[in-house]
C-alpha cells in the first residue's frame, strides 16, 4: 500500500530525470525560473492566508494559478 500523497507524487515529478528538459542551458533557465516564481507565488498565497489554490505547470516552463484546487472559477495563465 502505497503512502505518497498526490503533492509527493508531483513533487517527484520535479525531480524525475525522466521528464527533465534537455535543451541547454537557455531551457534550462527558463524551467528555473518558473520553480522559483512558483516558490515565491506560494509564500505569497500563504502570507495572504488563501485557503484554498493551486498552482500547475504547463509540461516546463509556464504555470497557472487556480483560484481553488477543487473547485477552480478562476484562472491566471503566466507564461
Amino acid at each position: 500500500m502505497s503512502t505518497l500523497t498526490h503533492s509527493d507524487r508531483w513533487a517527484g515529478l520535479l525531480a524525475d530525470p525522466d521528464v527533465r528538459e534537455v535543451g541547454g542551458e537557455h531551457t534550462n533557465e527558463g524551467i528555473d525560473y518558473a520553480r522559483f516564481l512558483a516558490m515565491a507565488l506560494i509564500v505569497e498565497m500563504e502570507r495572504q492566508s488563501l485557503q484554498d489554490y493551486a498552482l500547475l505547470f504547463e509540461y516546463l516552463q509556464d504555470i497557472a494559478i487556480l483560484n481553488s484546487s477543487t473547485n477552480p472559477t478562476r484562472v491566471t495563465l503566466l507564461c
